[in-house]
């Protein structure tokens, strides 16, 4: 009796096993099972894309809880002037209404608000945002909410580092704890960075022997906006900058006019200050007497 019931048991073990189907490297998935047992997202697409696809929506809703919940946490603990974040007061400066109330707030403040920008030309907002982008097998199964939501997060983080370096040098030489993000911020991708920061090194009053070789490096940078800044920056530091002579006298045959002319004023601004006068609109606008 015991033998019948050990066989019987071997017998079913056996027939469960022979219904598991058998894999091998050309097998394909949805012949392996009945169709009433597989789905495939979409006909045609193979196993790999599946795979990513069923990820990337995976992954999708936890990075946005963690980008709400670092906010979030950042709120709660980030200090406020006069009644707001130094990011508030930067959304203001870039998008708001009136502007130059909220660039005052940063005169006015100074040294507090810097850590803040700091954090914003770090680009720490980014970095999730700029991996997604920049794996595009990943990207492209979000869902289109998601896509959105990244590529704007990107536009407004590219656009806030660069208001964030321009707040540094509107408070001046009490930005000095930002020297090191703006010494690095020269080299950045991101030709809207490199512009703001080369001036930025001059206005927080970056020692010379620093910055003067650093803005040498961008007289050659392929974009003339870029040039022009390196330029004018180098003729705010006056006779300190006499070692950038020889580079700034090349960049007076620059093919872009702006630039060229911007050597020429940061030339004079060396050479012969006396024949340079601030004029009393813009923002740094100066003219080379006759």
């Amino acid at each position: 009796m015991e033998k019948a019931c050990l066989e019987a048991w071997r017998v079913r073990q056996s027939s469960r096993m022979a219904a598991i189907p058998r894999f091998s490297a050309n097998t394909d998935l949805a012949e392996s099972f009945p169709s009433k047992q597989i789905v495939i997202p979409h006909e045609g697409m193979s196993v790999a894309k599946c795979r990513t696809l069923f990820l990337a929506r995976w992954i999708a809703a936890p990075i946005l809880l963690l980008g709400l919940l670092t906010m979030l946490g950042i709120l709660m603990r980030v200090p406020t002037f006069d009644g707001k974040t130094t990011r508030a007061w930067l959304m203001d400066v870039a998008y708001g209404s009136n502007p130059a109330s909220a660039v005052e707030v940063f005169k006015r403040t100074g040294s507090p608000m810097v850590s803040g920008l700091i954090r914003t030309i770090e680009g720490r907002g980014l970095r999730i945002a700029q991996w997604l982008r920049s794996h595009p097998s990943l990207f492209s199964h979000l869902p289109s909410g998601a896509q959105k939501h990244v590529t704007k997060k990107i536009e407004t983080e590219c656009h806030l580092r660069s208001w964030a370096i321009e707040m540094c040098a509107v408070i001046g030489p009490a930005a000095k704890s930002a020297h090191p993000v703006l010494l690095r911020a020269c080299a950045d991708p991101d030709r809207g960075v490199r512009g703001p920061a080369a001036k930025a090194l001059a206005k927080t009053q970056v020692r010379p022997e620093v910055a003067v070789p650093a803005l040498v490096r961008m007289l050659g940078d392929r974009e003339f906006a870029v040039r022009a800044e390196a330029a004018k920056a180098l003729g705010l530091y006056g006779s300190a900058a006499k070692a950038a002579i020889p580079a700034l006298r090349k960049g007076t045959n620059d093919t872009d006019r702006i630039a060229a002319f911007s050597a020429r004023l940061g030339l004079a601004m060396i050479e012969t200050p006396e024949k340079v006068k601030k004029l009393p609109f813009g923002n740094d606008a100066y003219r080379l007497l006759p």
